[in-house]
């Protein structure tokens, strides 16, 4: 026990310098790497970049830790890649304007074909009430009808794909 008495003084010193300088260690580390500022200004000497597309580097200005202004050229990419990428983009646009159209087309021939249909339909149920056609022909006209509407259905779903 009196061993142990004679090093606590020398324990708790060393623990304490310890502690500073875990404090001191951690202080330094959270105002060098995360940018603070009291007069609005924030530095960076290194930043990560990157760019919105990929391609092949052709030409490089700037040197390695070169100091650079807002707005300098960094650097240009082959722009082969990305204009391919936005002629396909195009061609896909102008397919699907294409089929856009035709999709429209093909509802508004359907639409003309229901009412042509229903009008048929109209004639022969007044001509059967008459006598003057048969039940026959007046259920295939009503049947015409709900295929027209069917295919209208169907260019209306086929629309609402493209």
């Amino acid at each position: 026990m009196n061993l142990l008495q004679g090093k606590w003084p020398r324990l708790a010193t060393l623990l304490a310098v310890l502690v500073a300088a875990a404090l001191v260690f951690l202080a330094w580390e959270r105002y060098t790497r995360t940018p603070w500022t009291r007069d609005a200004r924030v530095r960076a000497d290194v930043v990560t970049l990157s760019a919105d597309v990929s391609g092949l580097i052709t030409r490089l200005p700037l040197s390695d830790n070169q100091p650079v202004e807002k707005g300098e050229l960094l650097l240009s990419i082959d722009p082969a890649r990305y204009e391919l990428a936005v002629l396909r983009a195009e061609r896909a646009v102008n397919v699907a304007r294409a089929a856009l159209g035709e999709s429209r087309a093909a509802i508004e021939a359907s639409q003309a074909q229901v009412r042509q249909r229903r009008s048929e339909a109209q004639r022969r149920s007044a001509l059967q009430k008459r006598s003057m056609l048969s039940v026959e022909e007046n259920e295939k006209a009503q049947t015409d009808v709900s295929l027209a509407q069917a295919e209208l259905l169907r260019n209306q779903a086929s629309l609402g794909l493209a």
